[in-house]
């Protein structure tokens, strides 16, 4: 879809001078001029503010005022691109922030409310590391100057400009962060979509008239930008979690499943690192159904996934496969760890009780089939041999775990222990 541009200002002739250039720099682009005031960027456009030049200017100073909002609008058109990538949130706003340094201060980074406390996201200048230690430093020190600041801009949503910061109420750490950065003016603008306020972005410049009214609207504008484009990624989030997600256990679901473990068998294959997966299946649960009814079957499916949950890592992955069957995929894990995570998890459900009633003469247990991934198969070849495992502890007796042990892992242990 072709970026659509609207170029506003009190003068016109200026408006359709900058028109003009941005037709030449961005030839797919739909631009432009407004003919009256608009309150708030476009949806899924750039809006940008040609003001008028002073009066009697010479023409060179009218040249260089002009290439300063032509400079402008193609970092914000160049911005919105980034922004509007198929990238994760935190590359494209790194990236974005990146090309606002030397339009927008010597200094840019952006601050990102998690759950109500601040967290830095990303910045950008001439010494980054360095920086962002500092600006680590300054977020964690908990200053109630910097807490009140921080508030009345999330809370009012206006834009805090302080032209020279020497004059400015400071606190201990920041001011000797300022005074390290040799820094003389700030932008701090909330980065908003609508009423909602996702943080802040702040721009610092080492010159205290290198940040103007000018530089405070580019910012207000980059900061929309931004606000729209964490809007747009946390609602593709929300929506893929939905689709991965079962919805009466919450564990991931099947079609998840598929997608996990041919990315997990690349990952093995590429990195060479081992790769075990769990089926499980709850035994004798067409009578539960039967004996109890549906809604105390789903009762025991949604207590079963809270134990699985429980008994694995935060690397590992559990998914409801279907019914009452699930699956565990545990990447970085050998065949014998799998197997006794397998046992813990059997265990621990057998000893649960997921349901208490007189008409069912033994807890609701599970069994287990487990199987490695093996260097050259399929990840179809990894679930067949996983299900065979189950099927052979179905057949036995139940409750039990069973491990599917290649010819290839066979020798591999008659060759250790030779």
């Amino acid at each position: 879809m072709p970026q659509r541009i609207v170029i506003t200002g009190t003068g016109k002739t200026d408006c359709f001078r900058v028109r003009e250039v941005l037709r030449q720099r961005f030839k797919q682009a739909i631009i432009h001029v407004n003919d009256g005031p608009i309150a708030e960027l476009p949806k899924d456009g750039i809006l940008v503010f040609a003001d008028s030049l002073e009066a009697g200017s010479i023409q060179t100073r009218e040249s260089a005022e002009l290439e300063k909002k032509i400079h402008r609008a193609e970092f914000l058109v160049e911005t919105a691109r980034i922004l509007s990538s198929t990238d994760t949130l935190d590359a494209m706003l790194s990236e974005a922030v990146a090309k606002s340094r030397g339009v927008l201060g010597d200094i840019a980074f952006v601050i990102l409310m998690d759950e109500g406390r601040p967290r830095l996201q990303c910045a950008t200048s001439k010494d980054p590391e360095n920086l962002i230690r500092a600006l680590i430093s300054v977020v964690n020190s908990r200053s109630q100057i910097l807490q009140r600041q921080l508030q009345r801009i999330l809370e009012s949503g206006e834009t805090l400009f302080i032209r020279d910061l020497a004059k400015a109420e400071l606190s201990e750490e920041i001011e000797r962060f300022v005074k390290a950065s040799h820094l003389k003016s700030i932008v701090a603008a909330p980065v908003r979509r609508g009423e909602k306020v996702f943080g802040i972005f702040v721009s610092m410049s080492s010159g205290p008239e290198e940040l103007d009214e000018a530089h405070v609207v580019l910012s207000q504008e980059f900061s929309q930008t931004m606000g729209r484009a964490i809007e747009n990624a946390r609602l593709i989030a929300e929506l893929q979690e939905r689709a991965n997600t079962d919805a009466l256990t919450g564990l991931y679901n099947a079609r998840f499943f598929n997608e996990v473990i041919v990315r997990e068998v690349a990952r093995s294959e590429r990195h060479q690192v081992p790769l075990s997966l769990m089926l499980i299946d709850v035994d004798d649960f067409k009578r539960v159904n039967d004996l109890q009814g549906h809604l105390a079957g789903n009762e025991a499916l949604i207590s079963l996934a809270r134990i699985l949950r429980q008994s694995v890592r935060m690397t590992d992955f559990v998914f409801r496969c279907g019914g009452d069957e699930f699956g565990i995929l545990l990447p970085g894990t050998e065949l014998e760890g799998g197997y006794h995570a397998a046992e813990n998890i059997r265990s621990r459900v057998e000893a649960a009780s997921l349901l208490h009633s007189a008409h069912l003469d033994r807890n609701v247990t599970i069994s287990i089939g487990i199987a490695a991934h093996e260097t050259g198969s399929s990840p179809n070849a990894l679930m067949n041999r996983a299900d065979q495992a189950l099927y052979k502890a179905k057949e036995l007796s139940k409750n039990r775990v069973e491990a599917h042990y290649s010819a290839s892992y066979t020798e591999k242990k008659l060759e250790v222990q030779d």
